[in-house]
This record gives structure tokens, C-alpha cells and sequence, in this order.
């Protein structure tokens, strides 16, 4: 799928749940399509360079992978969590005894998910938007909740037994597997 389309079908998402109601939070669940699954262990390790017990000492931020320079995923609008681990103890692979990680989901203003779009693909989502009869996408004052469907929060200061991808490229862990790579001790 183009980015263009990714942008609309992200768009019209947002905007058919934008309308149902006028809460101060809105939750939208992410799609997402992985090569692995991760309600199992086994495939979840097959696709992790690291699996350890860890304990979140931050979170930094929520933004999305396209407003992120450093990002190699430029065309992701999906939230993300940002924020500093530290290392309790390798179950697989070798990590440094602190590290960046970052994790699919966030909170963030609807607006600043579009903060780096392109002016075609806003002009094209705003006046399906306008037809709705909601604000422009960069004007919009809502914060959305967007997570996979069961998933959780990390909390700084909890423990988990965390698995993690290391991405050269980006310079931090992303962290695997939803719920069920984060499993609290």
C-alpha cells in the first residue's frame, strides 16, 4: 500500500471515530499486520535479538515514527512510546546495563500526528474531514488513546520481562510483542 493510501485509511479511521464521540481521550485500536505471532513465545523469540528482565526508568515521550528524524520508518503515523531502560538480566542476547527503547502505541494530539504530513494527503483527509463536519486534522484539539487491542502501558519504576529488536539504524530497542512481550513481574 502507497503512503498516500496509508495516510487516507489512517485518516478515515480516525475520522469515523472522531465523530462517534466528544470525549477528552479517544481510544482507537492499531492494526497491525506482523510476520510472527505474538501471543507465542516461541515466535516471538524467533524474531527478538534480545529477551530480558528489565525495568522502565522513563518514559520520554509519545510521537509519531514520521516526526522522528532519527526514524527509518518515515511513512508511520502510528503513535509511539519512547523512554530509558535498564537492564536486570539477559534471558538471550547481550544489552548495555541502560538503553533507549521505543514501543508501538502512544497518547498523542491529533494534530501532531499530522505535524509532518504532506500538504496533498492533508488537503485530501481535511475535506473528508469538513464533510463530517470536524476541524481540519492540524487544527484538531482531540487526543487519541491508540494502542493494539489489549495491549498495555509500561509504567516507569515496573519490572518486565521485555522482548526487543535492536535497531541499528535507529539506535534504540524496539520493543516486541504487545502485551505479551511486556509481562510484568
Amino acid at each position: 500500500m502507497g503512503r498516500s493510501k496509508k495516510i487516507l485509511s489512517l485518516g478515515l479511521g480516525l475520522l469515523l471515530l472522531a465523530g462517534c464521540s466528544r470525549q477528552p481521550v479517544r481510544h482507537v485500536t492499531i492494526q497491525s499486520s506482523l510476520t510472527y505471532d505474538p501471543a507465542d513465545p516461541q515466535s516471538l523469540r524467533a524474531v527478538s535479538t534480545n529477551v530480558f528482565l528489565g525495568r522502565v526508568l522513563s518514559i520520554d515521550k509519545m510521537d509519531t515514527a514520521a516526526n522522528d528524524p532519527a526514524s527509518p520508518y518515515k511513512d508511520d503515523l502510528r503513535p509511539q512510546t519512547y523512554g530509558k531502560l535498564e537492564l536486570l538480566q539477559d534471558v538471550m542476547g547481550k544489552m548495555p546495563a541502560k538503553a533507549d527503547f521505543v514501543r508501538l502505541g502512544g497518547v498523542m494530539m491529533e494534530k501532531d500526528i499530522y505535524s509532518h504530513e504532506n500538504k496533498e494527503n492533508l488537503k485530501k483527509l481535511d475535506a473528508k474531514r469538513k464533510i463530517a463536519g470536524l476541524p481540519p486534522a492540524e487544527k484538531s484539539g482531540q487526543r487519541l488513546d491508540m494502542r493494539t487491542e489489549g495491549d498495555i502501558y509500561l509504567q516507569p519504576g515496573q519490572t518486565y520481562l521485555l522482548y526487543a529488536k535492536w535497531n541499528a539504524a535507529w539506535q534504540k530497542y524496539e520493543l516486541l510483542g504487545f502485551q505479551y512481550g511486556a509481562i510484568k513481574k
